[in-house]
């Protein structure tokens, strides 16, 4: 890992009852000072091969989240308060953040 002094947050989601448990389709945007930015949570890749199933935010030297909104595939909107940086949580639909 390299030790520049940027940070980052990387999430696993977990849908709920009315979404995909691997929660293909959702979209999640992340919001620091004045940028906001957008992952969609994708499956597959080409043959033979697949792709990490987790989206990974870079965040410069933002220190804090200011907003985090998913959207599930169900249609339904979600905020969720992550309590650190530089670390990968879990969020599944409905229940917030764990810590990994």
């Amino acid at each position: 890992m390299v030790n520049n002094g940027n940070h980052w947050i990387g999430l696993k989601l977990v849908g709920g009852p009315k979404s995909p448990r691997d929660a293909v389709g959702a979209k999640v945007f992340v919001t620091t000072g004045d940028i906001r930015q957008r992952a969609d949570v994708t499956s597959g890749g080409s043959y033979g091969s697949s792709s990490d199933p987790r989206v990974h935010f870079g965040l410069g030297s933002a220190t804090k989240i200011d907003k985090l909104e998913i959207d599930w595939p169900d249609g339904a909107k979600e905020l969720v308060a992550l309590p650190s940086v530089d670390r990968y949580f879990t969020v599944t639909e409905g229940r917030g953040a764990a810590g990994n």
